[in-house]
């Protein structure tokens, strides 16, 4: 007799759960990325990405992870020799200061502690000793420790700051928290489509303002793949610059109808409210929280003294079909982390808190 196949909840912070319609969409033939038809759906999505964004710019869709987002920003805009500052209280801070250090752009690293956000005294202190820098990487949520950083605060200072680039790695802040690039005056602001997107890993956004295309047209460092110049030529005639994925351009089509329609203050809501919800049970069990300031899209959790983080994540899948996300770098083993991105229904969360409380 046939094993029936399990049913799992994905409660981890990327990738999310996918929409009905997004996997009937994935399952559908494809058609060719240079047809009248895919211009079309190309061209109206360019445009309902803005809403997300909230930018009267392009947002360009690049056929990557938001990890390539990351280094086109840098070196589309930068060149050998520059200086930058790098927020590093995590996983993808140090990927920020990564890339920079792998093109030969000068970094200095604003340190904190793992699960600590980012003190906006440090960062004036760091901007006026480093008056050369020529952009400040940050991390709206930095998602290895669950922790927001102040990107409302950190706007107004670097508004002070004309000759400095304000770039931001939305990837898991994006529809879970406010980041109106424009009001806010972020030069970069990058997310990516396995996480409120509702999409499956492979495609990456990015928009930059009329500052950074001004640097933009300064910048020496090489490029080929990742020229946003090229690319965003090729997205006004309603294609990518290099072959197009046709399956998840399509699903995203649908997803952004989704955002449209309930509003983008729904789904930050809908985060915060599932997020509050997974520190209360977390307090009722007395497993204390990393991040001093946590964020709405994710929640990380710190393992009891002798407690194994990854025994507990693997008891959840194997025990409950729930899966949720381990520890990185040097939280590996210590933390579990729980996504609250996506169509996740109430019904998903009490089964992944349920089966948290029995472990």
């Amino acid at each position: 007799m046939k094993e029936r196949k399990r049913t799992y909840t994905l409660l981890t912070p990327g990738p999310v759960p996918l929409l009905q319609q997004t996997r009937k969409i994935l399952s559908e033939p494809a058609f060719h990325h240079r047809s009248p038809e895919f211009k079309r759906l190309f061209k109206e999505l360019q445009r309902k990405l803005k809403y997300i964004f909230k930018t009267k710019n392009d947002v360009l869709i690049l056929n990557s992870s938001g990890t390539g987002a990351m280094e086109a920003s840098l070196i589309n805009t930068l060149s050998p020799g520059d200086q930058v500052i790098c927020v590093c209280g995590g996983k993808f801070g140090e990927r920020w200061r990564d890339i920079a250090l792998s093109h030969d752009i000068k970094t200095h690293s604003l340190s904190m502690p793992w699960g600590q956000s980012l003190c906006l005294k440090e960062a004036k202190k760091s901007l006026k000793q480093y008056p050369k820098a020529k952009a400040f990487l940050v991390s709206a949520c930095e998602t290895s420790t669950g922790t927001e950083h102040p990107i409302a605060e950190l706007s107004l200072l670097l508004k002070q700051y004309p000759n400095t680039l304000f770039m931001v790695d939305g990837i898991t802040g994006l529809g879970a928290m406010k980041l109106n690039m424009d009001n806010m005056g972020i030069d970069v602001l990058i997310g990516g489509s396995q996480k409120s997107f509702m999409l499956p890993a492979g495609l990456a956004f990015i928009a930059l303002s009329d500052k950074a295309w001004k640097f933009q047209k300064q910048s020496t460092c090489p490029r080929y793949y990742f020229n946003l110049a090229e690319e965003k030529e090729a997205q006004k005639t309603g294609q990518t610059a290099f072959s197009s994925n046709v399956a998840l351009i399509k699903a995203l089509g649908n997803n952004l109808d989704h955002f449209q329609k309930k509003g983008l203050k729904h789904f930050i809501h809908r985060s915060n409210s599932l997020a509050q919800v997974t520190r209360d049970f977390c307090n009722t069990l007395n497993l204390p929280l990393l991040s001093e300031r946590p964020a709405s899209s994710v929640t990380t959790i710190q393992m009891p003294k002798g407690v194994s983080g990854s025994q507990v994540q693997n008891q959840m899948e194997k025990e409950n079909q729930v899966i949720v996300a381990g520890g990185q770098g040097v939280l590996k083993d210590k933390i579990i982390r729980i996504g609250h991105l996506g169509p996740i229904t109430n019904q998903n969360l009490i089964r992944g808190l349920t089966a948290l409380g029995q472990q």
